[in-house]
């Protein structure tokens, strides 16, 4: 073979930017590259048959979670993000990875433990994460500053909707729907004559019929976007009652998204504590009567039950 292509495996190990250990049975390290003894501040000479758990320092050691035992134990890969102290005391973000070693018998043997810097990854999707936010609260200004007896309301709505989604317990994913949903909720009253929105009088049965035709072009403005969630459809349930009674589709029970029925109590709450043009705000006590009143006819019982155990402590200012 031509020795211009034969490779050193050992100087590929320790050319590797990531940090690399080779862990045996005994969870002792058996081979640690130079990028992981940088890292650790410790020379190579020093690491080798030491104990894994001493010198790497996983929050998952001598955990149920701990990586050697899932590959171990379970024989499968173990992927996790992680944030890693260096000798300096930077914490580094890191793609941790666990990857079984087998003989060729398929016997296991050990693991290879590596972790990859993904710094510059974090940081640009941190820059995207707060342009995502900026994008959203701008969206939900372009509705308040068109109707200024309203201004700050799907804000507020936002506020209350979070903490009833808090107290119910519920992943940080649908809180985070429920978050984006509930902060432009009423984006769909751009398409609505501002005339109708600021009607100091009761409106028509027509001019009623217009207004309500915002949740559907809320969900026309939003489903083109690439949204994790399901905000669009959120958006478009979130004046759905579960008895049926709401609208646009009429829809009933569980048909109506968790998050849509979290924003539509948290919605009337609001709307109903507030000032509007066509009344005073008619207080906080009015607002729960309403909630408890229809308490498992409109409303979903289990976040009315939740909005209740809040809402005393909230601001609506």
């Amino acid at each position: 073979m031509d020795e211009s292509v034969c490779i050193d495996m050992a100087q590929v190990f320790n050319a590797s930017r990531d940090l690399v250990a080779i862990i045996d049975l005994e969870k002792n390290i058996k081979n640690i590259n130079s990028s992981y003894a940088n890292f650790l501040g410790v020379s190579r000479a020093k690491l080798i048959d030491q104990p894994c758990s001493h010198f790497l320092k996983s929050e998952l050691c001598q955990t149920k979670d701990c990586p050697f035992e899932q590959v171990t134990e379970q024989g499968k890969l173990v992927e996790l993000e992680v944030l890693k102290r260096d000798s300096t005391g930077t914490i580094v973000p890191m793609l941790f990875t666990a990857t079984p070693i087998k003989s060729s018998s398929g016997k296991l043997t050990g693991m290879i433990e590596s972790f990859k810097d993904i710094s510059m990854l974090k940081n640009s999707e941190n820059r995207l994460r707060a342009l995502f936010s900026g994008t959203i609260h701008s969206m939900a200004e372009i509705v308040e500053t068109r109707d200024s007896y309203t201004a700050g309301h799907q804000q507020r709505v936002a506020n209350i909707a979070e903490r009833i989604a808090q107290k119910m317990g519920l992943s940080e994913n649908t809180q985070e729907a429920v978050s984006i949903s509930s902060l432009i909720h009423d984006i769909g009253k751009i398409y609505v004559p501002l005339e109708f929105l600021t009607k100091p009088g009761k409106l028509s049965d027509i001019e009623f019929e217009v207004i309500k035709c915002h949740a559907k072009k809320g969900y026309e403005i939003l489903y083109p976007i690439p949204f994790e969630q399901s905000v669009a459809t959120i958006v478009r349930q979130h004046h759905e009652r579960i008895d049926g009674s709401g609208y646009p589709d009429g829809l009933q029970g569980d048909m109506i998204l968790l998050e849509a029925r979290i924003i539509g109590v948290a919605d009337v709450v609001e709307a109903i504590s507030s000032h509007r043009p066509y009344r005073p705000a008619l207080g906080l006590d009015t607002a729960m009567e309403e909630i408890r009143k229809n308490r498992g006819i409109k409303y979903d019982t289990d976040v009315v039950d939740a909005c209740l155990s809040i809402i005393h402590n909230y601001d609506f200012k």
